[in-house]
């Protein structure tokens, strides 16, 4: 695909000023949508045309695996948050002294996506009117608009959200913006087959929105004291959420006193760390373990987990059909009610179904209270320690595997380079004065490390000679754009380069190299008459290519043919500073005769 130039010059919106390495994503609805839930045959649809709990059969739903991401069933008026994750692709290193990892490719970390996912924000989208009602759009629906500044150059993509943060549905492909691009026009999310509604009519398109700035914080959804959803911000930087860090320290407080080799509640241990094909048993018991090895088996026939369980109490993306989110939020929370799918009336045992139930058909129950119990004496879970849950089994469930010299190699390194974009001069052809050298530099996870900027030319700049280092004589005019100033605008460039490079505190480096020319025709600095009794002038103009046998012409009426131009001796020539020429010229006798006089400088 040839994408169309971007100038990134500043036109395309008020928050992205010229040569700025961020972008703008957003959307007109989420109402407007298309996240089918897959293809279910007619004679195996028993969740509402959304994939079964656990079964045998194979190829049984799409949804979560070609077609569709839809977390169980839910209603539009659930709709609260969009999240916008980053997605790190990763390096491979098969070979060498980081090789091996739990994918045997040199990275040490597990995860159900196999690559990084992290959070760039989380944005409440419904708006209501000074008298609580929520503001509509053009189609009738609440307000979904968005957009959000990010970092460009960066892959993306989108999670729609519950109020208790819990994912709703999911994008399955990757989106990026270039720099000083904006990306708003999808009419909805995927309504390929639907009227695209114009973001310009809803909320988010009216004059003076501000997008969300992901660039200069993190948004993330919390509650208030009093319970009501709120957001909170985090410094800049993408967020992550891994096992060892954030989720085991709250295991420990709060769910292994009564799930313990001591003390086997539900017959799930939460405090065996004995290490099972690199991954540690309280991880694997919860998010790896579809081969049901601890605790209570599923009913089918095979024995085991399957589609997209990862384990009885998790299911890969879905923290709403995932059973260890139901318990510490205390409710059953994909959908469904425990009377709409048959469940053994003894944890693992098939024989207990209900007669003549069909185990493909089964789920599980919510059963209980909340966990920890009240009165337990063991701490709750705060309101963002849930969230956290949340986001953890929607990310993917990460843990970071590296330890001794491949603990660098494991989920918190930062694999993906920083933006570099220049934006004057632009590549090839210049049509006009080049005044500047402008770029911008970002970075979405460990931020940009300022001090190893560089910027060099294999042209002479403001007296400094060529190759030599410019960082020095510019400045950062905004966030994350860098700019330095010629002092003598260039008209006249053959064809040169400008190398910008930056590192990100990782230490991930980025070099673009521009190839340019500029052609905007001499520019004439200065005319100095005061001789021209003695016929003489003294003309001063722009040189950057350094020439030293140029050719002044003159005439006294530009009506004249070229023939008629005269060619003026050259007397006196001196180069100064900026690339600068100067000439003094002896004019023939006679000239100026009518009190005209226009000159002509020639290039060689």
């Amino acid at each position: 695909v040839k994408f169309p130039w971007l100038p990134n010059d500043g036109t395309a919106h008020p928050d992205l000023p010229p040569g700025t390495p961020y972008g703008i994503v957003g959307t007109s609805s989420f109402y407007k949508r298309e996240s089918f839930p897959g293809v279910v045959p007619s004679w195996s649809n028993f969740y509402d045309g959304l994939d079964s709990f656990n079964t045998s059969e194979n190829g049984q739903s799409s949804n979560w695996e070609y077609q569709g991401s839809d977390d169980g069933k839910y209603s539009n008026s659930e709709i609260h948050a969009v999240r916008i994750i980053a997605m790190e692709p990763n390096s491979h290193r098969s070979y060498g002294p980081n090789s091996g990892g739990p994918y045997n490719d040199g990275n040490h970390y597990v995860s159900h996506a196999r690559e990084r996912l992290r959070i760039l924000g989380e944005i409440p989208l419904r708006r209501f009117d000074t008298n609580g009602a929520p503001i509509l759009d053009p189609e009738g629906n609440p307000d979904t608009s968005f957009m959000a500044k990010i970092p460009a150059d960066t892959p993306f993509s989108f999670q729609m959200l519950d109020k208790d943060g819990l994912l709703l549905t999911m994008a399955q492909t990757w989106h990026q913006v270039r720099p000083g691009e904006v990306r708003n026009n999808c009419g909805g999310c995927h309504a390929h087959s639907q009227q695209p509604l114009l973001i310009e009519n809803t909320f988010a398109g009216k004059p003076g929105y501000k997008p969300i700035d992901l660039t200069r914080m993190v948004t993330l959804l919390t509650r208030t004291p009093g319970g009501q959803p709120t957001v909170k911000t985090n410094p800049p930087g993408a967020v992550n959420v891994e096992f060892l860090r954030d989720i085991r320290p709250v295991l420990q407080r709060s769910c292994v006193p009564c799930h313990s080799t001591t003390n086997v509640s539900g017959n799930l241990v939460l405090d065996d760390y004995t290490n099972y094909s690199g991954l540690p048993g309280d991880y694997a018991r919860l998010a790896d373990d579809n081969a049901a090895r601890w605790g209570y088996k599923p009913v089918i026939s095979s024995r085991t987990w399957r589609q997209s369980n990862a384990s009885r109490y998790v299911r890969m993306f879905q923290s709403r059909r995932s059973l260890l989110i139901w318990k510490i939020f205390g409710r059953r929370l994909d959908g469904w009610s425990n009377a709409d799918h048959p469940t053994e009336s003894v944890a693992g045992d098939p024989a207990t179904l209900p007669p003549g139930a069909d185990p493909n058909r089964a789920d599980l129950d919510y059963t209980g209270q909340i966990m920890p119990p009240p009165g337990s004496s063991v701490p709750p879970l705060t309101d963002d320690e849930k969230i956290m849950f949340a986001r953890w089994v929607d990310l993917g469930c990460p843990i970071n595997t590296g330890t001794g010299d491949d603990a660098n190699y494991g989920w918190f390194l930062d694999e993906l380079r920083p933006t570099v974009a220049v934006s004057s001069p632009r590549q090839n052809l210049i049509s006009t004065p080049l005044a500047e050298i402008r770029m911008g530099v970002a970075d979405a996870y460990t931020g940009v490390n300022n001090a190893t900027l560089s910027v060099k030319a294999d042209f002479a700049v403001n007296g400094a000679s060529a190759g030599t280092e410019l960082v020095s004589q510019g400045t950062f005019v905004a966030p994350g754009i860098f700019s330095i100033p010629l002092q003598t605008p260039m008209s006249n460039l053959s064809t040169s380069h400008i190398s910008a490079a930056v590192a990100d505190f990782q230490g991930n480096t980025n070099k673009v190299e521009v190839r340019f020319w500029v052609d905007a025709g001499f520019r004439v600095l200065s005319l100095d008459a005061t001789a021209l009794t003695s016929r003489r002038l003294t003309v001063r103009f722009e040189n950057p290519s350094g020439a030293t046998n140029h050719t002044v012409l003159c005439v006294d009426d530009l009506a004249k043919p070229a023939s008629a131009w005269t060619t003026l001796n050259i007397l006196g020539a001196a180069d100064e500073p900026n690339q600068v020429r100067r000439l003094e010229v002896g004019l023939p006798s006679g000239v100026p005769g009518n009190g005209n006089l226009f000159l002509r400088i020639q290039r060689p």
